[in-house]
């Protein structure tokens, strides 16, 4: 089974746009601070411990659901790029086992030859400048 790179780009995109309202609602997720008397000062609370208040169930649930949501997504983002790693050390390793390709030996000391005739005749058809004066190429002045 082979996944081409557009289907796997897809994938990747299509991951990312589940992840981003994951991490939206991870961020969302703010402490309250309680609000602190000015009145009284820090002198007056130093020895007494704030009421501890409980969180009601809808509170607790929403973070529960939270939580469940970025391990899940972790846990899919991680199975994906394990996989991404296997389908790419696959193709390296089958790339490296073909070896490289036959080519012409090339000559080292090519540039101590002499032009060839052909290349240092000038009969070649070469552009003539533009009746109107504009830059040469196509199309002239607009």
């Amino acid at each position: 089974m082979s996944i081409r790179r557009e289907t796997l780009g897809r994938r990747l995109a299509l991951l990312s746009l589940v992840a981003l309202p994951l991490a939206g609602v991870a961020l969302s997720q703010e402490e309250a601070t309680p609000e602190r008397d000015s009145s009284r000062g820090p002198v007056a609370t130093a020895g007494k411990k704030p009421p501890v208040e409980r969180m009601s169930a809808k509170s607790r649930r929403e973070r529960v659901a939270s939580a469940v949501l970025m391990l899940a997504g972790l846990i899919c983002t991680g199975v994906v790029l394990v996989a991404f790693v296997l389908i790419w050390g696959r193709r390296v390793r089958r790339l490296a086992a073909q070896g490289l390709q036959k080519c012409a030996p090339v000559d080292e000391l090519w540039f101590l030859k002499q032009r060839s005739a052909a290349r240092d005749q000038p009969d070649a058809p070469r552009a003539s400048p533009p009746e109107n004066g504009g830059p040469p190429g196509p199309g002239g002045a607009a």
